[in-house]
C-alpha cells in the first residue's frame, strides 16, 4: 500500500494502530477528532470502516498488445502508464492499494470522516488528471475504470513477519464488477463506470448529488446513468454509471499525437 505519509498516518490513527496528538492533514480545515474535547479517533472508534472511492484501472488490450514480447519489454511499456497513474493517485490524498500487471487498485479516503464532500471535489479533479495519461503516452495507453463509492473496511494482516495492509467489503467488489460495464469510444483514452450499492445512499437523488460532482457540468468528465442493476454477479444491487470524458480530453483536440 503507497500513499504520502499523512495519508498513512491518518489510516494508522483512524483503525488503532497509531495515535496521533494532532491532524497529520494540515490543510483541512477539521481535525479528525469530531468532537474537539473528546477522546482521540482511535481510542474513541477504534478499528473500524471507512467511507471512500475505491477504484481499478487497467489498460484496454494489454495482453494482446504485449503477447510475445520479451519481460524486459513488457516492463517497460508499463513503466511511464504506472508512474504516471501512481503520480495521479498519491497527489490527491488517494491510495495505492496494489498494482498486479497492467492492473491498479486505488482508494481515495474520505478524511472528514462526514461525508462532507471533499473526497468528492479530489475525485472529480483525479478523473481529469486520469484522462490526460493517454493523451500523453499515446493511443497504446487507452485505460478502462471501474469506479464505487461507500464504506470500506482497512484491514491489516500480519503472518511470519509479512505485514500488509489490505481494503476489503463489497464495494471494492463493486468496483470491480462496474469496470466490465466501462465503454471506450474511439476518439477518447478512458472509458469508466461508477456505482454505489443501493444500501449506501439514502435515495436517488444522493446518488445524482455524488455523480454531479465527480462527473457533471464542472467536471472534465460526463455522465450517462444506467439507472439499478441487479444483474452485477456476485454484487448486491447497485445503482450505476457511465464515465465519459469531454470532448476536450478526446484525441482530436491533441493533434500532436499518434492516429
Amino acid at each position: 500500500m503507497l500513499a504520502r505519509t499523512e495519508i498513512l498516518d491518518w489510516l494508522g490513527h483512524r483503525l488503532g494502530l497509531l495515535r496521533l496528538e494532532r491532524n497529520p492533514i494540515v490543510s483541512f480545515a477539521k481535525a479528525l477528532e469530531l468532537s474537539q474535547g473528546g477522546l482521540d479517533f482511535a481510542a474513541t472508534y477504534g478499528k473500524q470502516n471507512i467511507t471512500a472511492f475505491v477504484g481499478f484501472v487497467d489498460l484496454v488490450g494489454f495482453s494482446d498488445h504485449v503477447k510475445g514480447w520479451s519481460n524486459e519489454n513488457i516492463a517497460s511499456f508499463l513503466r511511464p502508464y504506472l508512474v504516471k497513474l501512481v503520480d495521479v493517485v498519491t497527489d490527491h490524498r488517494g491510495i495505492v492499494d496494489k498494482t498486479i500487471g497492467d492492473e491498479v487498485m486505488f482508494v481515495l479516503p474520505d478524511t472528514f470522516e462526514n461525508g462532507s464532500g471533499t473526497c468528492f471535489l479530489l475525485m472529480g479533479q483525479f478523473l481529469g488528471r486520469l484522462c490526460e495519461i493517454p493523451l500523453e503516452l499515446g493511443v497504446d495507453y487507452r485505460m478502462r475504470l471501474g469506479l464505487a463509492y461507500g464504506s470500506v473496511f482497512i484491514d491489516v494482516v500480519e503472518s511470519g513477519g509479512y505485514r500488509e495492509t489490505t481494503t476489503v467489503g463489497e464495494v471494492v467488489n463493486l468496483a470491480k464488477r462496474v469496470q466490465r460495464l466501462a465503454g471506450l469510444r474511439r476518439d477518447c483514452g478512458l472509458g469508466g463506470a461508477f456505482g454505489v450499492l443501493l444500501r449506501e445512499p439514502k435515495s436517488a437523488a444522493e446518488f445524482r448529488s455524488i455523480l454531479n460532482i465527480v462527473a457533471g457540468w464542472h467536471s472534465r468528465i460526463s455522465n450517462e446513468d444506467l439507472g439499478e442493476r441487479d444483474d452485477l454477479r456476485g454484487v448486491s444491487p447497485a445503482r450505476c454509471a457511465l464515465l465519459h470524458p469531454k470532448p476536450t480530453c478526446h484525441w482530436s483536440t491533441h493533434e500532436s499525437l499518434p492516429e
